[in-house]
């Protein structure tokens, strides 16, 4: 068989690695052609030259309404992760130490790696073509199967190419466009650039809002990391201006994999493995009790305020039929006031009477005190004679929540601190209510 060209300069400074010729070279794209060997495929591309594919090469597939090359030799799966990015991913000997790389990991995912250094949508380096020609060009065979998710990483690579915002971001979207058509049933993210919140990348802001643009006008979730360099403490972790160092990559792998948890319906992304009432945080987001914020965060050291408290409440029941009054009960709400249907819902069980002015003051933090009277009374308000020590040594029986906090206690729902002090003035936060409601949910 002929070997000619690009394919033949590669192939003849190791014919014994790549094995014999099985047939003629055959054109992928106007700048991209293969040829199969014994052992593998040569892929040849205009921009970035030859590069071999070691496997059975009868497996390197023709296929799809466009023909193109695959790679049979990898079947992906749902627990598989297919990621597409330049050196913020590595190159795939060194890629698992990375954080994109750890990051899946973490959330549960096999990464298969398709990432080198110096390339971007339109960025090629002399040895590895652009994610455009990898993908469109057909200059890499992509796996087949039906992988989890397909990551794209933004690239600040695509600074350099003379390239506008706005090009390069069109040429993202072909991307996507064509790996929705090859993995339909895949879940697409890209990231931005990932850069630190200083004036000397503006650029890279720059250039991460026409990529998001175009990933949310695509309907694909999009990882808000353009900041993450500084927002998540690891700026002292760089390597230079835009690499992390290995403790870096350490640092900032669990931030993506909370957010990949997210997107995926499986957790918050400020909520970790090592975070505090991390069961029972989860526990409120599978039950439905919580929702968190549109950014994807619970905030766990966020106070709680009464109108929230008032939504937890109302799903923890299960989210009753209720229809709200059209007057309201309490005279700084309205029926337009968020949480007006849960909070009416819980002044009618009884749960909350308000204060005496005929307030319910939905902004304000609720004490740890008052919580006590919020559960003991939705508990039924059942009998307890409150023991005459108190279990809490900053807690007196003349306090007017002493039998409700006492109950908790009781009840194994309330434990204090390890000093022996309930602290029932303090405001209550958002990760706290989540064990108290666990406890009682459970």
């Amino acid at each position: 068989m002929p070997v000619v060209g690009g394919i033949r300069s590669l192939w003849a400074t190791n014919p014994a690695r790549f094995g014999s010729p099985l047939s003629p070279e055959q054109a992928l794209s106007p700048v991209t052609s293969y040829q199969p060997f014994s052992n593998g495929i040569i892929i040849w591309n205009l921009h970035s030259g030859s590069h071999f594919y070691p496997g059975n090469p009868h497996r390197f597939i023709r296929t799809g309404p466009r023909n193109l090359l695959r790679d049979a030799n990898k079947h992906l799966g749902s627990q598989d992760a297919l990621l597409i990015g330049d050196s913020q991913i590595g190159d795939p000997s060194l890629s698992p130490r990375f954080w994109v790389g750890q990051g899946f990991a973490q959330a549960g995912y096999r990464p298969h790696f398709y990432s080198w250094g110096g390339i971007g949508v339109h960025a090629v380096n002399q040895y590895h073509p652009s994610y455009f020609d990898s993908v469109i060009n057909n200059a890499r065979a992509l796996p087949l199967g039906s992988p989890g998710i397909v990551y794209i990483q933004g690239s600040g690579n695509d600074l350099w190419t003379g390239r506008s915002y706005q090009d390069t971001a069109e040429g993202l979207r072909t991307i996507i466009r064509l790996l929705r058509e090859l993995y339909p049933h895949s879940l697409i993210m890209l990231s931005e650039v990932v850069s630190r919140r200083i004036p000397e990348q503006t650029n890279r802001h720059q250039l991460s809002d026409h990529l998001a643009a175009v990933g949310k006008q695509e309907g694909i979730h999009v990882v808000p990391n353009r900041f993450w360099i500084t927002d998540k403490g690891v700026a002292h972790l760089l390597q230079d201006s835009v690499h992390l160092s290995p403790a870096g990559h350490n640092a900032l792998a669990p931030h993506l994999a909370a957010w990949i948890r997210w997107a995926t319906g499986k957790g918050f992304t400020d909520v970790f493995p090592n975070t505090g009432f991390y069961q029972e945080i989860n526990w409120m987001r599978t039950s439905g009790i919580s929702t968190g914020w549109e950014d994807g965060t619970y905030r766990p050291w966020a106070t709680m305020n009464r109108d929230a408290m008032a939504a937890f409440f109302y799903r923890l029941a299960g989210s009753p039929h209720f229809i709200p009054p059209t007057v309201s009960p309490f005279r700084d709400i309205t029926p337009y006031s968020n949480f007006y249907k849960e909070i009416t819902w819980l002044r009618t069980t009884g749960i909350t009477t308000g204060w005496t002015d005929g307030t319910y003051r939905p902004l304000t933090p609720v004490t740890r005190e008052a919580l006590a009277s919020f559960l003991y009374r939705r508990a039924g308000s059942p009998a307890f004679t409150p023991p005459r020590v108190s279990p809490f040594i900053d807690v007196s029986p003349a306090n007017e929540h002493y039998k409700a906090i006492s109950w908790m206690r009781s009840m194994n729902y309330a434990r204090g601190w390890s000093d022996g002090t309930y602290r029932p003035q303090e405001a209550v936060t958002r990760d706290a209510i989540a064990a108290f409601l666990y406890r009682m949910g459970s």
